[in-house]
């Protein structure tokens, strides 16, 4: 199911989203445009996919694909010219919460913002990897530690 990130978010704000978004998702059949999208988004095959594909079916696929550290698609996409600093696509907390540093990397290295807080807590890229490092199952946390410190040291670069 995706947004697996989305039951380590904070409760308050996010329990009526993820409610509506597993019902949402446990309602849709296997063969609508939504699981079709959600695949294309995580399957790998973003480049034979996307000429068919809508600008706003290619945004969602960007922020699935950042959501479940899919950097090949992430890094695809990006190179297609889909744009990284939306207000309404809060990528690097999506590719944060999958653990994926390879991800994190690609829109970092791509040109994401990383001063730019998201639009549901306000929290920059390295706030929230901070909140997974101290959030994460024991399992996940060291992953969250290299995200961290990546940002950490792309922050201190960049303010030079």
């Amino acid at each position: 199911m995706p947004g697996q990130c989305l039951d380590r978010m904070p409760t308050t704000r996010w329990s009526t989203a993820i409610s509506e978004l597993r019902s949402i998702w446990s309602s849709v059949e296997a063969s609508s445009p939504w699981r079709r999208r959600y695949a294309w988004a995580v399957s790998g095959r973003v480049p034979r996919l996307a000429g068919a594909a809508t600008s706003e079916q290619r945004q969602f696929a960007f922020v699935l694909a950042a959501l479940n550290g899919k950097a090949d698609g992430v890094a695809w996409l990006l190179k297609d010219g889909i744009p990284i600093n939306q207000p309404s696509a809060d990528l690097c907390p999506h590719a944060i919460c999958s653990g994926s540093l390879g991800t994190v990397k690609v829109l970092v290295e791509g040109g994401a913002d990383l001063r730019r807080a998201d639009s549901a807590w306000n929290g920059t890229p390295l706030g929230w990897a901070q909140y997974y490092v101290d959030s994460a199952a024991p399992e996940m946390r060291d992953r969250y530690v290299a995200i961290a410190s990546y940002l950490s040291d792309r922050q201190a670069k960049t303010a030079r």
